[in-house]
This record gives C-alpha cells, structure tokens and sequence, in this order.
C-alpha cells in the first residue's frame, strides 16, 4: 500500500469526523419510527444545542420523565378539568402518574454496544479538547497547520447526552401519544420553590448552550497561526447560529409549548442543522487541506505561517 494512503488512513480528521458522530446521534433520540422523522429530528439538534442539552439535562433520566417529552399537552388536565396550554415539562413541570405497563411498552435500556458507541464519542470529543487546548502552550513555529480539534470542540455540548446514555441508558423507541393515545393524564401542580428552581436551571441550560460554543472561537483566535481571522469568522457563524436558535428555543419553551415539535420552528432548526453539519463537513475538508482556505480569500493564504503536520 502506497504511503500516502497510508497517511490518510491514520490522519486523525476523518477519525475524529467519525468519532463525533455517535454524540450528534444520540442527541437527536427520537420515538418516531420513519428514517426521515429520525434524521429530521437529528438535524433539528444539531441546528439547536438548547434542544439536545434540555433533554439531556433538564428532563431528567428516568422513564416517566421522556415518556412526559414527547406526550402532547392535550393529553394532560388539571384538576379542575381545563386542558393544559404547554407540556408539563421543564419550567412548566407538574407532577402526575403514568401507567407503568405503557410506559414499558415504549422505553427500554441501552445495549452494551450502544454504550460503547457512546464512550467512543466522549473520548474523542474530550481528546479532541485537550488537543485544542494543549494547542494555546505550543510556540507558533511548533505548531502544524492542523484545525481538527475545533470540530470535536464545537461539539463538545453533545457530551452530557451521550452521558446520560452511558450511565442511565434509558432510552425511548416507541411514540408515547400511541401508546396514551386513549388516556387523559391528571396533573398536580409542584410548588413555588420547586418551580423556581427549574427556572434556574433551565435558564442555566440555555445559558450553556448559548455561550459554550464560542469558547471555540476564543480557542481558534490564540492558538497559532494567532489573529487567524478567516479561521475565526467561520468558527463564527456556527457558533451563531446555535446562539440564535437555543435563544429562540429557550423563548418558545419559557412561553410553553403544546407539542414537542412547532412545525414553523422544527423547520427552521431543521434546515440550519443541515447547514451546520454541511459547515462542520467543510471544516473538516479545510484542516486537511489548508491551502483552500483562500477560496474565500487571498487573505487566508497560512501556507508561511506556520509548519505543516506530516
């Protein structure tokens, strides 16, 4: 087999390309049953952080509580008989009981090869951030022109869903609203402090989603070549985007929501996360070969900047 060749395949970009993909997955979870529900679904994570760490997060582990994501809220009624206006989940939280035998029929746990898929995300995600960091304490002469760290860095808020995954492996594969198609829930309400402590935590939530991913653009713009703008611009609009779209989805949930999908908001978040992942598909092609960085300008040209990684 010619060297080059070779070279390709221990390159580390399509390894670490490869690695992230079970995190994005994992993140876009979903009951439905069609293959393009599943990946719309994916792609609605991907173009909104808020999504995937909400339901990481804030919904909770057990099976009662992703069961209650996916049920619309016109299964649930008060006490007094009124519909409720939102699903009782995150800062609209109530507490009620779930038929046990239904819940059984649309969750189940994990298999040992989807945890290990998972622990193989996390750990080059988590490699992937060390590497970029390590990156910052190296001279700019040492330094090769490599960026594959940042993929796995802007990725790295998938981790605490492909946690949940390894530790709790409760997951869901049946639509709970089939399986209750025919039951109406009875809700209770939870109490002030409860419930302002679920403020905070969501608003938390929205707060990581929204800020973690820059931490990417900080990490780009010091490490060498340092004051790469073009680097940094790119780096940028993905970090934009997912900025964006968590605050809007933060917004939509604060002002509660009657299904787990607004078809007007599931579109758009579905249509960045194609745009993100055909930016992260680029971004990898471009830390491999840095020299078409000035397809968007002559400016970008790095080629003397620093030394190229063999």
């Amino acid at each position: 087999m010619p060297e080059s060749w070779i070279h390709i395949l221990l390159n580390p970009i399509p390894q670490y390309v490869l690695g992230v993909f079970p995190g994005i997955a994992i993140n876009g979870d979903t009951p439905m049953e069609k293959l393009t529900m599943k990946l719309g679904w994916v792609l609605r994570c991907l173009g909104c952080p808020f999504t995937g760490i909400f339901y990481a997060c804030n919904v909770g582990t057990d099976k009662v509580a992703i069961c209650t994501y996916w049920i619309s809220s016109d299964k649930f009624i008060q006490q007094d008989g009124q519909n409720l206006s939102s699903r009782p989940i995150g800062t609209h939280t109530m507490t009620f009981d779930l038929d046990k035998d239904r819940i059984r029929q649309c969750t189940g746990r994990a298999s040992v090869l989807d945890r290990m898929s998972s622990i193989v995300s996390v750990y080059f995600i988590v490699v992937g951030v060390i590497s970029g960091i390590s990156k910052l304490h190296k001279p700019p002469n040492e330094e090769p022109c490599e960026d594959w760290p940042y993929i796995p860095m802007l990725l790295f808020w998938t981790v605490p869903a492909t946690i949940k995954r390894i530790f709790w492996g409760n997951l869901i594969f049946k639509d709970p609203n089939e399986i209750f198609e025919d039951n109406v829930i009875t809700v209770q309400d939870i109490g002030p402090i409860k419930k302002n402590h679920l403020i905070v935590t969501v608003t938390l939530t929205a707060f990581v989603s929204i800020v973690l991913p820059w931490l990417t653009v900080f990490l780009a713009y010091y490490t060498p070549p340092i004051g790469y703008l073009c680097r940094s611009k790119y780096l940028t609009t993905v970090c934009a985007i997912w900025s964006f779209n968590s605050l809007i989805a933060y917004i939509v949930h604060l002002k509660g929501e009657r299904h787990v999908s607004d078809r007007f908001f599931h579109v758009w978040f579905s249509i960045c996360g194609f745009v993100v992942a055909f930016l992260l598909l680029a971004l990898g092609i471009l830390a491999e070969f840095s020299e078409l960085w000035t397809v968007f300008s002559s400016s970008c040209d790095i080629s003397s900047s620093c030394t190229r990684g063999v």
